[in-house]
């Protein structure tokens, strides 16, 4: 529940701190004490609009900060443990703060927070309902939400949307093949076409590498066949060639370490310089065979390096890059020339898709006409004992011509307040005290499925006669059963039923208007009644009818 409102420098408050208890509390007080300024700053804290302006004179910041106990089996827990903001103790603190420049700042937990992030921890877990915020009730398409929560329809929604999400998808999907297959018959004449480009040409892996390497020696043949037979025949093959003049050097080498032995490291050493240089001058001979001047050869391996150079520019740039292309072109051109497969195949899918989300949104439809039989009877039987016995509530569902995201009803709430009139839309024939009375039966029927901690009240007996009002108490007092509500009123008749009074009152403290809240006990509530009773003078009769009033309830 919340257990404490506490507002600072906001109009006439300077600062207040309303200990807030179990079930339902009602504020009263004179007309201009401030007991709207309550309602405004519970408004504030689930994200309302607020003008510098609210902020008392002469103080540069105003605050509204509340506390939650949330209960560890309510229907709010899930909520929060989901965003991650209880403390160890189930709690949460909220704050909001206005600045005179219009800024405003929020907390969650006693972290810093976006305003949205205030909206989405804290409007779940209270509701305003006054004279001046039946929004919900005057927006049609909060009407479904309202009809979906009370019969349990979650499920079955979220099994709509995901079809219906499948099916646009699908839809998208062939639209969007159909547009790209504008311009089939031309992209394949292109595909075509470069593929037989490169075909024509042919490229193998690593060729243009190997035709590289293979120019270069062709271009400079006459070069290497100099230099080749230079070093073979200084080598090898001429008279006197080194290894002819190193075979001498071994010779003597060995009749010389015969005499010294330490000179043999030394023969080995000449010897195998020896035979080195004469694998050198063979592998330059077989060298020398595979090289020749070619001019036709050179042309051809010219001419075939341009013709892969060409394809490389547009497809490569190497040879692997142009056959990668070329698989991957083939592959597009085999879809295009199963387009007609293929958008059969997509066309069915879409179709078949629309025919689950259909079949899925009926089942919607049914279900939602069986929960508005029971809701109209249920909040039927409310208004009645709200003292609007001639009302009818009925909920029209009406079929739209396509599919939607929630499915092809058109809800909307609609009432006759009296008895042979037909109902018409509530923005157009509900007043505001009936609105009101709409609200609160709305409150009593939906109350299971809600995830609403804290509902507030402000004058839902604005317009009501005395024993509407005591109805209006009395209903108040069985919401709270399963919730804690804040009511404010000017009917000792709904007063009456509160487990804690709280009065609201302004007085003088240093030149300066402040606005007060004080709990009120057994005997201040009896006071307090037989002012809303009596008016300006309180006489015994009316203390004795507080009295009453009190007992009465206290007996309920």
């Amino acid at each position: 529940m919340l257990t404490s409102l506490r507002i600072q420098n906001l109009a006439l408050i300077d600062d207040v701190e309303i200990p807030l208890e179990p079930g339902l509390t009602v504020l009263t007080g004179e007309t201009g004490a401030g007991k709207s300024i309550i309602v405004g700053a519970v408004g504030l804290i689930l994200g309302d609009r607020a003008s510098p302006d609210l902020i008392r004179q002469g103080e540069d910041e105003g605050s509204v900060e509340v506390l939650f106990d949330i209960d560890p089996t309510g229907p709010a827990r899930e909520h929060l443990d989901a965003l991650g903001l209880l403390d160890s103790y189930g709690q949460l603190v909220a704050r909001r703060v206005l600045t005179r420049a219009g800024k405003s700042r929020a907390y969650l937990g006693g972290r810093l927070a976006t305003l949205g992030e205030l909206r989405r921890a804290v409007a779940p877990l209270i509701d305003i309902s006054s004279q001046h915020a039946h929004t919900t009730l005057l927006d049609i398409a909060a009407h479904r939400v309202i009809l979906d929560r009370f019969g349990d329809l979650g499920v079955a929604l979220a099994e709509y949307v995901a079809a219906y999400d499948a099916w646009r998808g699908a839809e998208a999907e062939h639209r969007a093949f159909l547009a790209a297959a504008k311009g089939r018959s031309e992209r394949m004449d292109l595909l075509r076409f470069q593929l037989s480009e490169i075909d024509q040409v042919s490229p193998k892996p690593g060729e243009d590498r190997a035709l590289e390497e293979e120019l270069t020696v062709l271009r400079h043949a006459a070069e290497l066949l100099s230099a080749t037979s230079q070093i073979e025949n200084q080598l090898y093959s001429k008279r006197g060639a080194i290894t002819d003049q190193l075979a001498e050097l071994v010779r003597v080498m060995r009749s010389a370490s015969a005499k010294d032995g330490s000179l043999s490291p030394l023969v080995a050493r000449l010897e195998s310089a020896r035979l080195d240089l004469e694998d050198v001058g063979q592998e330059v001979r077989q060298y020398r065979s595979r090289v020749t001047v070619n001019p036709r050869r050179l042309d051809e391996a010219e001419d075939r390096l341009t013709a892969l150079d060409k394809l490389g520019r547009r497809f490569g740039p190497r040879a692997e890059d142009i056959l990668k292309r070329r698989r991957e072109m083939a592959t597009e051109l085999t879809g295009l020339e199963s387009f007609d497969d293929r958008m059969v195949a997509l066309d069915r899918a879409a179709k078949a898709a629309r025919v689950v989300a259909e079949g899925l949104a009926s089942r919607l439809t049914e279900a939602r006409r069986r929960v508005s039989r029971r809701v109209e009877g249920r909040i039927a039987e409310e208004l009645h004992e709200l003292g609007m016995p001639g009302a009818k509530f009925a909920v029209a569902i009406g079929v739209e011509a396509a599919l939607g995201p929630f499915g092809v009803d058109a809800i909307e709430f609609t009432l006759s307040a009296n008895v042979g009139e037909s109902p018409m839309p509530l923005a157009k024939i509900a007043s505001g005290g009936e609105l009101s009375r709409i609200m609160l039966a709305l409150k009593r029927v939906l109350a299971e499925a809600d995830t609403v901690e804290f509902y507030v009240f402000d004058e839902v007996d604005t317009g009501v006669s005395g024993a509407v009002g005591e109805r209006i108490g009395l209903k108040l007092h069985e919401t709270t059963r399963t919730r804690q509500a804040l009511c404010i009123t000017h009917l000792p008749q709904v007063a009456c039923h509160a487990d804690t009074q709280l009065r609201v009152f302004k007085e003088s403290l240093a030149g300066r208007t402040v606005t007060r809240v004080e709990r009120l006990d057994e005997a201040g509530r009896e006071e307090e009644l037989a002012r809303l009773l009596a008016g300006v003078e309180v006489s015994g009769a009316a203390r004795l009818a507080a009295r009453e009033l009190l007992t009465r309830a206290l007996h309920r």
